[in-house]
This record gives C-alpha cells, sequence and structure tokens, in this order.
C-alpha cells in the first residue's frame, strides 16, 4: 500500500509540474529535446508535433497522425512546450502535506478509542470481539 501512495504521489507530481509555456525553438528544441511542441503558424494552424528538430531554418517532426511536419521558421507565430512550473510544484507539495497529515490524524484518531469501551460497541461488536 506504502509503495502504492509513493507511486500515485510520484505520478501526479511528474504531470502537476509542468505548464506549456511560449518558447524560442532556436533555443529550446536543440537544448531540451522536448517530446512535443505546439506550433502557430501564419495561416492560423495549430499543430502538435512530435518528435520537433530545427533543421537549418525549418522545424521539422510529426504530426498526431504520424505524419511528417515541417514549417519554414520565418511562417511560425509561436511554440510552446512544456516547462516546468514551480506554482505548480509548490502547490502540489503543499497540498500532498494537507492531506497527508489529515489521512495520519485520521489513523491516530481512528485508533485511539478501545472495542471494549462499553460506548464505542454495538451489539454485534460485542459478539465479535471478546474483551476481557
Amino acid at each position: 500500500m506504502r509503495a502504492q501512495c509513493l507511486s500515485l504521489g510520484v505520478l501526479l507530481a511528474g504531470v502537476g509540474c509542468t505548464s506549456m509555456r511560449v518558447v524560442q525553438p532556436m533555443q529550446v528544441i536543440p537544448s531540451q529535446h522536448p517530446a512535443s511542441v505546439y506550433v502557430y503558424t501564419l495561416d492560423g494552424d495549430a499543430t502538435v508535433v512530435r518528435w520537433p528538430q530545427i533543421d537549418g531554418d525549418t522545424l521539422r517532426g510529426e504530426d498526431a497522425r504520424g505524419e511528417s511536419f515541417a514549417a519554414a521558421l520565418q511562417d511560425i507565430v509561436k511554440v510552446k512546450a512544456p516547462e516546468k512550473d514551480r506554482l505548480k510544484t509548490l502547490l502540489l507539495a503543499g497540498g500532498g502535506v494537507v492531506v497527508g497529515t489529515f489521512f495520519i490524524y485520521e489513523l491516530v484518531a481512528s485508533g485511539s478509542a478501545s472495542a471494549c469501551d462499553p460506548s464505542n460497541q454495538t451489539q454485534e461488536a460485542e459478539a465479535l470481539t471478546p474483551c476481557p
């Protein structure tokens, strides 16, 4: 159970800590190698480009249908790529602390009442729980 909670936390942290930001394709694509970017061109098209590369003055990659994509950098209005988001990271971590604290509090509080305390027993519990 502990490993599952940890795995879920890591997954949520990875998802929750990024945002799509407008970037300079000539700087970001060669240095950070994003898996995909959003490309907005002069003709109004918006395309998700997977495995983008800069080839001279052209942005190349593969579109969502698996077809080849190429656009001259001069025809691109903007490019968005995933980047780390510190605010989301802080909010996610803070939320995790609050939820974890509440969970621990509930575990401790639920364990403080004794099953043998007559005020906490029902008839079914009396039959199932032998008390000294």
